[in-house]
């Protein structure tokens, strides 16, 4: 078994500290384009030249790190300082200082980060070329390059509706590049997870910049307040949702004809555990099955919508349409009784294991990233020792999981993986560091037990 050579060295990192920029806490997305990895990374409170967002090259031949492109540097505006309603029920006061930062000079990076990295060509495009969905205060942009280091905008700021503030979830399916609107932000106060609303777009031709909405907003459902996954499997793109009234949904459809498509709802009330299932936060493909990774995002509570507190789950679906639970809470559904098949229940046996935040596929294994917050636990009970990390569970047979990563491979400020993809050099890991959110609410300046940026770690 993996877990009886697990020693918390099973990976090595390529990058850390936020690659000389503490201040970049996560690394959102990561693609291989031109025989590089590339790196999607950022914060969403980037203010200043020195904050700027990235979209790093890691060349694997020298194992060198480059920067591909960085955010450009516009004025200022009153939303630069609208403050995160998540980060202020989080912290209160405390927090809402990391949204009131002024750009020197009055200029601020266009965007906080890169959310979304996929490879597609399309009609206007001479070969594949690498699409980033990226987040901004300014309305959000999908930026298209076919070198690898000029990108250039390939829609309207949030298509349309510049109170967008990220393009997440890029997926090419049946020849086409979709995309889902994340996160509103005005002059008054952003809101990282609900786009004003639950739109889902697609284009056959990105770089001549047409595109279309996919399907009714919320699939005609006014309790979807965001498409928060896309995934190909079986021959469908499956569509996971928001919903803070009766939780996730899962939507699917076989692209057929022409925009807005027909789809087909496959799970509904978060597979009967209801708002505790708030949102699908991840999706992979795997030995020909759909697996759905689910929960709260952050720390197990929405308290903008009042969610939780809640644990990450998974399942299982198959190409008809039925589902099974694969680590969760048992309990009844319309479907009859789901008992979890790995007999591990919410967040792996882990409370603090908020959501799935990232799944990938590696070498005939599933892997599977999460959203942990028990640093933020130890530093509200007042611990000597800040405790916690972010996890990484592999398996290969999608019942029987190994723990392969914990405590954020030594850093419990990495909460989270927030990327996963398979590389020549092994499984890639892209981790969301918050080493200062947890000093401020330690109200503490010394980060020698809490390194701050994120990490991208190779291994296995």
């Amino acid at each position: 078994m993996m877990d009886e050579l697990f020693d918390g060295a099973l990976f090595s990192a390529i990058a850390s500290g936020g690659l000389e920029r503490p201040g970049a806490t996560s690394a959102y997305a990561m693609a291989l384009f031109n025989g590089a990895l590339y790196v999607g990374t950022g914060s969403p409170v980037a203010r200043t030249a020195a904050q700027a967002p990235r979209i790093m090259r890691y060349d694997f031949a020298d194992e060198t790190w480059t920067t591909a492109f960085e955010a450009p540097l516009v004025p200022a505006s009153a939303r630069t300082n609208a403050p995160d309603v998540q980060l202020s029920a989080l912290g209160g006061g405390a927090l809402a200082t990391l949204t009131r930062q002024a750009g020197a000079g009055g200029l601020v990076p266009r965007e906080v980060g890169y959310a979304s990295l996929t490879v597609f060509q399309g009609p206007s495009d001479p070969a594949p070329a690498l699409y980033a969905g990226t987040m901004s205060r300014d309305g959000a942009l999908i930026l298209r390059s076919t070198d690898g280091t000029t990108f250039e905008p390939v829609c309207a700021p949030g298509m349309g509706d510049g109170s967008v503030f990220a393009l997440r979830s890029l997926t090419a399916f049946g020849g086409r590049l979709f995309a889902a609107p994340a996160g509103t932000v005005t002059d008054d106060a952003l809101d990282r997870e609900v786009p004003p609303a639950a739109r889902l777009y697609v284009s056959a031709d990105p770089a001549a910049m047409v595109w279309e909405e996919a399907a009714p907003a919320g699939f005609g459902d006014a309790a979807n307040l965001a498409v928060s996954a896309l995934c190909c499997a079986h021959g469908k793109l499956y569509a996971g949702t928001f919903n803070a009234a009766r939780g996730f949904q899962l939507w699917a459809s076989d692209g057929a004809g022409e925009a807005p498509f027909t789809w087909d709802r496959i799970v509904t009330d978060g597979g009967a555990a209801y708002n505790q299932n708030l949102t699908v936060t991840a999706m992979a493909e795997f030995a020909g099955a759909l697996y759905v990774g689910s929960g709260v995002p952050d720390n197990g509570s929405d308290r903008v919508r009042n969610v939780g507190p809640a644990s990450a789950e998974l399942m299982r679906v198959d190409a008809g349409g039925a589902w099974e639970l694969i680590a969760g809470r048992p309990r009844f559904s319309p479907q009859g009784l789901k008992v979890p098949t790995s007999l591990m229940g919410p967040g792996f046996d882990d409370f603090f294991n908020a959501s799935v935040a990232a799944l990938g596929v590696h070498d005939g294994a599933l892997y599977v990233g999460t959203h942990q917050w028990e640093a933020f636990q130890a530093i509200e009970n007042g611990a000597d020792a800040i405790v916690g990390g972010a996890q990484v569970w592999r398996t290969e047979d999608g019942e029987a999981f190994d723990l392969v990563l914990e405590d954020g491979n030594g850093n419990p400020a990495d909460v989270a993986v927030r990327a996963l993809l398979s590389t020549p050099a092994g499984l890639a890991v892209g981790t969301q560091n918050q080493s200062r959110i947890l000093r401020l609410l330690g109200r503490t300046r010394d980060d020698t037990k809490l390194p701050g940026g994120f990490s991208v770690l190779v291994g296995l």
